[in-house]
């Protein structure tokens, strides 16, 4: 289990400099901020899909990114999942095909563990189903599925519940806090719902430009509001 995420990162955008440090601990992070202001590019820093100009990335013991090194590991070195905003699922491939992209196929535990997930989110019956096949809600358990599939250090979403109608989205609510319990995976989470933040994150940072201009850890009005949705999604009048 990884304890301790350490990010430091400097990239030049277009219109700004993206500047921002920042740790979590076996918790949900969700960083805010209006379109454009750098939120996905961390996501991507992360993951290896970009690189950032200078500063360090940290999961654990192990170093990810370090210009002080000059240390870059590839993307599938790193142990990161990610789950896309379009969910970014092969439509070519059947849901059984999409989730096991990732993991290491000479390893049985590894597919041990894949049926593990599919049963853990409820999805082990669409097996055989293209995406085109299944529902909106569906194919974010998919996603989410492919991301856990290679047991993760560290859990990427980038607006995972965006495209999902209210109520997928309260249904789905739900499914994530059962999922925060069992799997404890540090989670880094972007969205634009207020809502959504204070439910399902344990702590809230906000960019702007590039930059971070405000943290803050849910309190206690934050914590009733959450548990007041959280009761909502699980006993719906």
């Amino acid at each position: 289990m990884i304890d301790n995420i350490e990010v430091s990162l400097f990239k030049k955008l277009e219109f700004f400099d993206l500047d921002i440090s920042f740790s979590l601990e076996r918790e949900v992070l969700v960083i805010q901020g209006r379109s454009g202001s750098g939120k996905t590019t961390i996501l991507d820093c992360l993951a290896g899909i970009k690189s950032p100009d200078d500063g360090e990335i940290r999961v654990g013991e192990e170093t990810l990114f370090s210009t002080a090194s000059k240390l870059n590991r590839p993307i599938k070195s790193r142990g990161i999942g990610y789950v896309f905003q379009n969910y970014a699922l092969f439509p070519n491939m059947t849901v059984d095909e999409n989730i096991r992209f990732g993991f290491d196929k000479k390893k049985d535990s590894d597919a041990s563990y894949v049926d593990q997930v599919m049963d853990s989110l409820k999805i082990s019956h669409l097996k055989k189903r293209y995406p085109h096949e299944i529902s909106g809600g569906e194919k974010q358990r998919v996603a989410l599925g492919r991301a856990l599939s290679i047991r993760p250090k560290l859990l990427l979403l980038d607006e995972p519940f965006s495209a999902l109608d209210t109520d997928t989205k309260d249904h789905v609510y739900g499914e994530f806090l059962e999922f925060k319990k069992e799997w404890n995976i540090s989670t880094i989470m972007i969205t634009h719902n207020d809502d959504e933040a204070k439910l399902l994150g344990d702590r809230i940072i906000h960019i702007k430009d590039g930059k971070l201009f405000g943290k803050r850890a849910l309190d206690i009005e934050q914590d009733q509001h959450s548990t007041d949705i959280e009761r909502a999604c699980f006993y719906p009048a």
